[in-house]
């Protein structure tokens, strides 16, 4: 289902570096939850290290895509000097927008960034745990 109930900010068209996205549809609902405009992915992968990367949904287009952006992440508690808890920083937008197809078998709606990447919607108020390698 697509609504055109959304995030205030986000209605009308936005800049993405490339070009100018149409963003009539607000939100779309899937049977594990809705996508609308605004709303966070996170993904955490790696390996002998925890990345943690943020995306933002930036447009919605047909039954089941989202454009989204990677934004940056602001370290909100350190466990030790190479680890602790990040969150996500709104409308800090860093790189170019990716399409990509939402997925709907998991708890959660969730996005494929890349072969090893996958991104789960998460509340931008929850933080997220990371962890470097020296």
């Amino acid at each position: 289902m697509i609504t055109s109930k959304g995030n205030e900010a986000f209605r009308g068209t936005a800049p993405t570096g490339a070009g100018v996205i149409n963003m009539a549809i607000q939100s779309l609902q899937f049977r594990n939850g809705s996508v609308s405009l605004g709303d966070v992915f996170v993904s955490s992968w790696g390996y002998e290290q925890t990345n943690t990367c943020f995306y933002q949904v930036i447009a919605l287009r047909g039954k089941k895509t989202a454009v989204l952006r990677r934004i940056a992440a602001q370290q909100v508690k350190a466990d030790s000097a190479m680890s602790g808890e990040l969150k996500p920083v709104l409308n800090d937008f860093k790189g170019e927008p990716v399409t990509r197809r939402i997925c709907e078998n998991h708890e959660h709606p969730s996005v494929s960034i890349d072969e090893y990447e996958q991104a789960y919607k998460t509340d931008p108020n929850e933080s997220h745990f990371y962890s470097t390698w020296g």
